[in-house]
Order: structure tokens, then C-alpha cells, then sequence
């Protein structure tokens, strides 16, 4: 395999691999399905909406210089395998005032963009009519939000069982498909509720992270990723409570408590309020100088990137 010369090895022969690897169940699963699947082919649909929207079709970049199909792509992307009802599309990308000719147009637009995105020589349409409405269906090896999703439920499960390498592992590809804000250029969904979750998923993991790879001592690590979303998210006290618990992990006592003072003036300030409990015990732990990271893995959760609102 290590020569090329293996396209698709036997299930017997990963199976094999997997034991001599002592790899874990959910990386056995992972070697598996990606050993089934063999080479990436060409003629492909790759999707990526954790970002600037971006379409590849057999190889190669798709342009989409229309608004509105970019917007109705951005949309059915946000629920890969869910119809989506044709007034709510009408409602993101026409507005409240959509022409009397909507219908057509709906039925114009998603004929457009499936010419654009339809691999060549796929029989099945990525992009079908359902009753009152219109669903993608791809993969999660062509959509980055299934993708997520999929690293993101492996880790639960290795950290579930004690695995926390490998649970800091499929983290870490989990959130290094995220090239920035979802859909950030497409401005008519930024208020969409389907883009809103998906923000607050990125969140949860992130922070499902920062434990996990704390509980391990890998402090280093961490404090980029939280710098970054703290400066982001100037009120999130959870991520100001884990980033002081790295601060304070790697030596830095003192920015860990500027950073407790910091974030204390400004919810007085913007919301006339104290910070809460779990930045109150995080700040008091670092001054008795405590072990403050001590919390579980997550338990069973729905699956990250599907079925979203």
C-alpha cells in the first residue's frame, strides 16, 4: 500500500493493519471506511461552507457569480439531507417581497445551479426536488459540515472511553476544517438560524477540546486557538474561564488574572452584570493555586452537521 500498488486492500488485509497499529475502535472504523472507499476520484462534488462558500467539481473550482444560487446552495448546505421548504428559500433569497413570477424563478435558479454542481458521469442528481421543496444530497466526504461532524462524534467516543490522544486527535481535524465564519460571504444567511447553530457548535467543540487536551497537560496548544475565539467572543465567559486555566497552566498567572479583571469590567460595563460561577471558581482556583481542570467528556450527544434547523 505504502508503494501505490494496492488500490483497494481486502477488508482482511486493513483489519490485519488495524490490529498491528493497535488502534482503537474508532480509528479501526476510520481506517476501514476510508479502505472501502479507495482512491478519490475526480469526478467529484467537494462542498465547504465552514468558511467562505467554496465548490470543487471534478477537480476543479466552481465559480458561482449569481448571489442567488450561491445563497440557495449556502442554504441547503446548512441541512445536507433535509428538504428545505421552497418558501423558505424564497424568504432568504428574495426577501418579503418576492416577484409574482417566484415559482419559475425557484424552478430556473436550482435547475442553474444543478447544471453547475452535478459531477460528470454521476446517474443520481445531487440536488433533487422533494414535495413543496429541494434537499442536497452528498457525503460527508463532500461536504466539510458532515465531515466535522463525523471527527467530532469519533472523538466523543475516544475520550468516552478513555482514549484522550486519540479523543485530542480527532479534534483537532475536526476544527481544522473550519477556515473561518460559516458562510462568511454570503450576508443574507448570516442571520439564518441554521448558520446561528452551527456557530454554536463550533463553540461547544472547541471548548470540548480545550478540556479534553487540558485534562492531558497540552496547555501550549490551546492558547491560539482560545486566544483567537475569546477575541471574538469578548462576552463568552466559559471560553475566558478556559483560557485562564491554560494562562495559568503555562506560567502565566498574572495575564490569567488581567484577563479575569478584563472581561469582569466589561460585562459591568455592557451588561451590568458580575461574571459567573464557573469564572468565579476558575479565578479563585488560580489564586489558591488549584488543579482546575477536571471536567468529564461529554456524554452521548446528537450528531454535529446534520439534521440542523
Amino acid at each position: 500500500m505504502e508503494q501505490q500498488r494496492v488500490v483497494r486492500p481486502r477488508g482482511g488485509t486493513l483489519r490485519r493493519l488495524a490490529a498491528a497499529l493497535d488502534l482503537s475502535p474508532v480509528e479501526r472504523q476510520e481506517l476501514l471506511r476510508v479502505g472501502r472507499q479507495g482512491p478519490v476520484l475526480a469526478q467529484d462534488l467537494r462542498l465547504q461552507i465552514l468558511g467562505p462558500l467554496s465548490v470543487l467539481v471534478d477537480g476543479a473550482p466552481v465559480e458561482l457569480r449569481s448571489e442567488r444560487q450561491r445563497t440557495l446552495l449556502g442554504l441547503l448546505a446548512l441541512s445536507p439531507g433535509v428538504p428545505v421548504r421552497g418558501d423558505a428559500l424564497v424568504d432568504a433569497i428574495w426577501g418579503a417581497q418576492p416577484p409574482r413570477t417566484i415559482v419559475e424563478l425557484v424552478r430556473t435558479q436550482v435547475s442553474r445551479l444543478r447544471q453547475r454542481i452535478q459531477p460528470k458521469g454521476t446517474a443520481s442528481s445531487v440536488l433533487i426536488a422533494t414535495g413543496g421543496g429541494y434537499e442536497l444530497r452528498v457525503n460527508d466526504d463532500q461536504l466539510d459540515i458532515l465531515a466535522f461532524g463525523r471527527l467530532v462524534e469519533y472523538a466523543r467516543r475516544e475520550c468516552a472511553a478513555g482514549r484522550l490522544e486519540a479523543a485530542i486527535g480527532f479534534y483537532q481535524q475536526a476544527l481544522g476544517l473550519w477556515r473561518g465564519e460559516p458562510l462568511a460571504d454570503l450576508p443574507g444567511l448570516h442571520m439564518h438560524a441554521a448558520r446561528a447553530a452551527l456557530v454554536r457548535q463550533l463553540e461547544t467543540v472547541l471548548l470540548e477540546y480545550a478540556d479534553v487536551a487540558a485534562r492531558v497537560g497540552r496547555y501550549e496548544q490551546l492558547l491560539t486557538p482560545l486566544h483567537r475565539f475569546v477575541a471574538a467572543n469578548p462576552l463568552h465567559e466559559s471560553a475566558h474561564a478556559r483560557l485562564m486555566t491554560v494562562l495559568a497552566g503555562v506560567g502565566q498567572r498574572a495575564v490569567a488574572l488581567e484577563l479575569f479583571e478584563t472581561l469582569r469590567r466589561r460585562l459591568a460595563d455592557e451588561l451590568g452584570v458580575d461574571p459567573g460561577a464557573e469564572v468565579q471558581i476558575t479565578h479563585q482556583g488560580i489564586l489558591r493555586g488549584d488543579s482546575l481542570w477536571s471536567t468529564p467528556c461529554v456524554g452521548p450527544v446528537a450528531a454535529v452537521g446534520a439534521g440542523m434547523p
